[in-house]
Parts: structure tokens; C-alpha cells; sequence
């Protein structure tokens, strides 16, 4: 016959799980933090164009306008991607990082070109 053992909870399991939580609470709020460095205003220079970009983070998900253009896409850490269509429906693909400096730079891919771009912190 098999007996079965009656499990004690004990201040140990308490600490456990205390410590648990604290370390979900930290990286999540270190999360946040490492990609909180794209929020804001941006001035955009792609060639001889200049516009505002405003970038907007949530963990990892990335919102916000590429002149008067919404855009959605992701952050990898210093890096981040989107995808929006010019005023002609032309799909361009957007990557960027941040640079050692605190700007961003990145390239602007259609199917005929990639255009190189960057960016400076406007301060509202």
C-alpha cells in the first residue's frame, strides 16, 4: 500500500515564493527601462528628406508615427524594426538602432532601394 505524504508549507516555501516575485517585478521593470530610451520625438534625415518620428515603447511592441504615417512594430534591445506604406502604397521596411551617442540610424528598404537615415532627440 502506498502511503501518502502530507506536504508542509512552511516559512521556506513563503521565502521562495517572495523571491520569486521580486525577480518577475525586476526584470520586468528592467525591461521597460532598457527599451524606454526610444520613447519620444524624433527628427528624422532619409537623404535630402527631413520629418518627425514619434516613438512610443511597451515592452517590446513599438507604436507611434513615421511622419503622419501610424506605425506598429518591435524593439530587440537597442534595435528595433517597422513596417509602413508610403503615401504612392509602397511597402518600406524600417530597421534602426541606437547609436553609442543616443541617435538613431538605420535604412529605409523598398523593392527598388535602401536609403540610409537618422535621427536626433527633439526636445519639447
Amino acid at each position: 500500500m502506498i502511503g501518502l505524504r502530507r506536504i508542509h508549507r512552511g516559512a521556506g516555501s513563503s521565502a521562495s515564493f517572495m523571491l520569486l516575485a521580486i525577480f518577475l517585478l525586476v526584470g520586468t521593470a528592467a525591461l521597460a527601462q532598457e527599451n524606454s530610451h526610444l520613447n519620444g520625438t524624433w527628427q528624422v534625415t532619409a537623404g535630402t528628406t527631413r520629418m518627425i518620428m514619434v516613438l512610443e515603447v511597451h515592452g517590446k511592441k513599438l507604436s507611434g508615427t513615421f511622419g503622419n504615417t501610424p506605425i506598429e512594430g518591435a524593439v530587440y534591445g537597442p534595435a528595433f524594426h517597422f513596417t509602413l506604406k508610403d503615401s504612392q502604397g509602397v511597402l518600406q521596411d524600417v530597421t534602426g538602432a541606437v547609436q553609442p551617442n543616443g541617435s538613431l540610424s538605420g535604412q529605409i528598404k523598398t523593392a527598388k532601394e535602401s536609403i540610409p537615415w537618422t535621427a536626433s532627440r527633439l526636445m519639447m
